[in-house]
């Protein structure tokens, strides 16, 4: 906690329950989650990592002016699975006092930066990652070409340059199959590179174990656990979507890094 409260990266693997985390994250009191910000893609460019921290500066006294800012919160409560709802409307945060959590929620963006991002002293990081088949079929579930034909290459213009080099060899693969799984690779591998300064959560556990994420986001941030009752479901396996040949030739590309997190490749 500094002396104006704490600010919070939300990352994490595209479809791995990142804005299930934000509303989690949301639940602790004297908190605000902003869910991925607009700005961001101006202000970020060329892994600008200042830029990254005067939208937590203006965020920040925005709140604690009382304004509304632009969020993903529907009636009230975060959109918990931007798939199925995926909207921005002005929403004026509560919050206690100026010494409040502050977190910014975006994925491929801050992954992209986050060799840059996790070196900042005034920013901690949480991390979401998801089985590789499960978060790839649910990649192919979804309108927004980058992930569907998991080729992102408009990162480019964000990365820092041990990324950027890691990125234009999964873009240039041309098998789709391989390449959703190379992609999976890079940004798994992104985030154990910072694992000793960010928290990292499966998405398995978050829906599972909620009361245990809770704890360890607890923990972490250095704030009471919310008296909220968090809803225990199971994870959804996406992976029956995926043919016999495309779950063999992920699991192939996958299963080594995948191990590292718990992962089997079933």
């Amino acid at each position: 906690m500094t002396e104006t409260g704490t600010n919070l990266v939300i990352t994490g693997l595209p479809r791995s329950g990142t804005s299930l985390l934000c509303a989690r994250v949301n639940a602790f009191s004297n908190t605000a989650i902003i869910n991925e910000p607009a700005e961001l893609f101006q202000v970020a460019k060329g892994a600008n990592v200042e830029g990254v921290t005067s939208t937590f500066a203006q965020y920040r006294h925005d709140i604690t002016q009382g304004r509304a800012v632009l969020n993903k919160i529907k009636d009230g409560k975060f959109i918990e699975d931007t798939r199925i709802e995926d909207s921005r409307s002005p929403h004026v945060h509560p919050i206690d006092d100026p010494k409040f959590t502050l977190g910014i929620k975006n994925t491929l963006l801050f992954l992209a930066m986050l060799d840059d991002i996790a070196r900042l002293q005034q920013i901690k990081v949480v991390a979401s990652i998801r089985h590789p088949l499960d978060c790839i079929a649910s990649w192919r579930s979804v309108s927004f070409p980058h992930l569907k034909n998991a080729k992102p290459d408009f990162l480019m213009d964000y990365a820092t340059d041990a990324f950027k080099g890691d990125l234009q060899n999964v873009v240039a693969e041309s098998d789709i199959d391989i390449r959703a799984a190379k992609l999976w690779c890079l940004l798994a591998k992104t985030i154990v590179r910072s694992k000793e300064k960010l928290l990292l959560l499966r998405y398995e556990d978050m829906v599972k174990r909620p009361e245990q994420t809770v704890g360890k986001l607890s923990n972490y941030l250095g704030v009471g656990i919310p008296q909220e009752t968090f809803e225990v479901s199971s994870p959804v396996r996406r992976r029956v979507d995926l043919s016999p040949q495309q779950l063999k030739k992920i699991s192939e590309v996958c299963a080594k890094l995948a191990s590292q997190f718990g992962y089997r490749m079933k």
